[in-house]
């Protein structure tokens, strides 16, 4: 079952994925600077979280109709 967006919720769909790209590329060359040291657990879950919520976006705007 197909749910239509309207146009305003590609739009914002598209921003949330925009941030949340460029939020994961930052943590991920944040974590390439600090690795071997410690805490670095916290920005592997930081990264994993918003891999997730990008494909989560990506998926919902695939499975729509608009």
């Amino acid at each position: 079952m197909l749910h239509q967006l309207t146009f305003y919720e590609v739009l914002k769909i598209n921003e949330l994925l925009a941030f949340q790209t460029t939020s994961l590329k930052k943590s991920k060359l944040f974590l390439e600077t600090v690795k071997g040291k410690t805490n670095t657990r916290l920005l592997e879950n930081d990264i994993d979280l918003s891999t997730q919520e990008i494909k989560n976006l990506r998926s919902l705007l695939l499975h729509t109709a608009f």
